[in-house]
């Protein structure tokens, strides 16, 4: 039984490749959400230069000066403990901008989702799992890439 919800297919994820996982609101472990810090930042960069692909040289440089000014001024901590409420509103924040760009591509992000965790899921390898020094599961030999061709009709 495939799972539905973005979150339940992460969550199966996790459940096969040994992953933290929690079943309530929980501050997750400081290396966990360092981890998460470093996979949300690699993404991101991944989308970006997607959404950045053909512009002219001036424009491109001067959106990612743009965007790395974001980071340097808004990739603060705020005083204080961490906060499970600002990591909820943020999580919402950031998926609701990425739904935009979904909107704006005229794609199912949902069907993105599913076809990206369907591949995700075949990194699993016979001899177990394998990791990166951050704690990101790898491709294994059986991985195979994600077909969107369903999705975006190419």
């Amino acid at each position: 039984m495939m799972a539905e919800r973005p979150q339940d297919m992460t969550r199966e994820f996790h459940t096969l490749f040994g992953l933290f996982a929690s079943e309530r609101p929980t501050v997750p472990p400081t290396h966990v959400r360092r981890g998460r810090a470093r996979l949300i930042g690699e993404e991101a960069a991944e989308l970006v230069a997607e959404l950045l692909a053909g512009l002219p040289y001036q424009e491109l440089s001067a959106a990612y000066n743009e965007i790395v000014l974001l980071f340097r001024d808004r990739a603060r901590p705020p005083a204080g403990q961490f906060s499970l409420a600002r990591m909820a509103k943020e999580s919402g924040d950031l998926q609701v901008a990425v739904a935009g760009g979904a909107v704006e591509g005229g794609f199912d992000l949902d069907e993105a989702t599913a076809a990206v965790h369907a591949a995700n899921m075949t990194k699993a390898d016979p001899d177990g799992p394998t990791w990166d020094e951050h704690g990101k599961v790898l491709k294994g030999a059986g991985y195979r890439p994600a077909d969107l061709s369903g999705v975006v009709g190419r």
